[in-house]
């Protein structure tokens, strides 16, 4: 199964964390997934994940985090 650069693929890593009752979901360019369960690191079953897909990958969340950031900003220098 190749879920590379895929937000599907990235839903599909996150279900099998929850089912694996994994704490932590690892992604790092050259590597497959990885799951923490139980304090021990365990490789998903898949390809590994080149930078240009995990960039791609994780682009919608990166851009969702600094709009909120930016705006949270924006709040605190108008309250002044």
């Amino acid at each position: 199964m190749n879920l590379q650069g895929d937000q599907d693929g990235l839903r599909a890593w996150l279900a099998r964390a929850v089912q694996a009752g994994a704490s932590d979901l690892h992604l790092s360019a050259g590597q497959p997934p990885w799951l923490r369960v139980h304090g021990t690191l365990a490789p998903l079953a898949t390809e590994p994940i080149d930078a240009p897909a995990l960039q791609h990958l994780l682009k919608p969340w990166v851009d969702a985090a600094e709009g909120g950031m930016a705006a949270r900003q924006l709040q605190q220098s108008q309250a002044c």
